[in-house]
């Protein structure tokens, strides 16, 4: 009877672990500007999402070569950048081009303290227009986002309001006016530790067949929309290993 209950607990963990491989994926990791970043130092790290090093360093659509965290290609993903079509709206054209911006303040923030904090992609036009990110193609699931941006040099970094909205949806979201925001004011810079709601922004979204696609803008009132970096983590649904568990305990019981 007890090597019954060996075989059947192992089969069951077995399976387990099987649905836990099949519900959980990488992390995929966003550098944008033309400098590559290949560390951890990051608000998905430090919250254990992420673990891997690889990083995609964008500074212009990308519709093909994304990678995840380890470095394996993650077929359809592709990224489209845009920004808003007035100083202060919510508007936003995908057509209009984005810019690469570095600076040399980087070392006074002590956060960030390599290259993923040595560039930025910015607007691309006059005024003060904000930038937005549409990603499409991930797995349906569950996610966390997490998203920083600032604009690092010493002059002008001043605790600026910046805030960031998002959507999901199925055709390109061009009106952001009704989208929930998050602030990311930037106050803290100079301490090793990442403050969610002030050095960075992070939410949960769900990728499925009527929103395949994640939209976020980042914006300012009073200042030009700035974005260092973007994490995607999937987060594993814990119903598998709940429904998983039940079944094994089941199964012992009635062979009890």
């Amino acid at each position: 009877m007890q090597a019954k209950h060996a075989i059947l607990t192992l089969a069951v963990l077995i399976t387990i672990s099987a649905f836990a491989v099949t519900a959980s994926a990488n992390a995929i990791l966003f550098d944008f500007g033309s400098t590559a970043y290949t560390g951890t130092d990051s608000p998905g790290h430090e919250d254990g999402l992420a673990t891997g090093s690889t990083w995609n360093s964008l500074a212009v659509d990308t519709v093909s070569g994304i990678v995840d965290e380890f470095g394996n290609a993650v077929a359809g993903v592709s990224v489209d950048l845009g920004q808003t079509t007035t100083d202060t709206g919510f508007i936003v054209n995908y057509a209009a081009a984005t810019k690469v911006a570095s600076y040399a303040g980087s070392a006074t923030y002590s956060l960030f303290n390599s290259d993923l904090g040595t560039d930025h992609v910015v607007r691309d036009g006059s005024g003060l227009r904000g930038v937005a990110i549409v990603v499409k193609g991930l797995a349906y699931g569950d996610y966390d986002f997490y998203l920083t941006g600032f604009r690092g040099d010493v002059t002008q970094n001043v605790a600026h309001d910046y805030y960031v909205r998002y959507a999901t949806g199925s055709s390109d979201v061009t009106d952001f006016t009704n989208a929930p925001q998050l602030d990311l004011p930037n106050t803290t810079l100079t301490q090793p530790d990442w403050i969610d709601g002030d050095n960075y922004v992070t939410a949960s979204f769900i990728i499925d067949a009527n929103n395949p696609n994640l939209y976020l803008l980042q914006n300012s009132d009073t200042f030009i929309g700035v974005v260092n970096s973007l994490e995607i983590v999937p987060v594993p649904e814990p119903a598998t290993m709940t429904l998983a568990l039940g079944g094994l305990a089941l199964m012992l019981r009635r062979r009890a």
